[in-house]
């Protein structure tokens, strides 16, 4: 798959999900919390789906097959939307969700010394997920004091 073919891909869905389902889903929800995470539930049961049809589902084994991935979908979700609110902008989102689909696809059909790629991704989206909570909060925490 080509670089500009993943971002055809990865740019709709961001504007579908985060552009205007997760932007519908705060007049929905009392918090943001709620509403971000009923759309990260939506982001990733759209991802199911498609991963089935092209066999990336390992149905023998679903903690691996279906669960890293669907908990990597969740944490995703939320590094968009928390980049989203921090540049109000999808052009960001459209560049991390591309350079993640596109090098995901080059580790997939890539082992290198029989490490698991995906546990690797799984780790970086928490770690990246905890330091934009942590920005974000860190932000918001500063303006209501000053």
């Amino acid at each position: 798959m080509t670089l500009v073919s993943t971002f055809f891909f990865a740019a709709h869905e961001d504007v579908i999900f985060v552009g205007f389902i997760q932007t519908r889903l705060y007049g929905f929800f009392k918090t943001d919390k709620a509403a971000i995470s009923v759309g990260a539930l939506l982001f990733a049961s759209m991802h199911i789906p498609p991963w089935l049809l092209m066999g990336q589902i390992d149905v023998d084994n679903l903690l691996i097959g279906l669960g890293l991935p669907f908990l990597a979908w969740i944490l995703m979700h939320f590094v968009f939307v928390s980049i989203f609110k921090k540049h109000f902008s999808l052009v960001p989102i459209f560049i991390v969700h591309t350079i993640n689909n596109y090098s995901l696809n080059l580790v997939q059909t890539t082992v290198v010394f029989g490490i698991d790629f995906s546990i690797i991704m799984l780790a970086l989206y928490v770690l990246a997920a905890c330091v934009l909570f942590w920005h974000t909060h860190r932000q918001s925490q500063t303006a209501t004091t000053h």
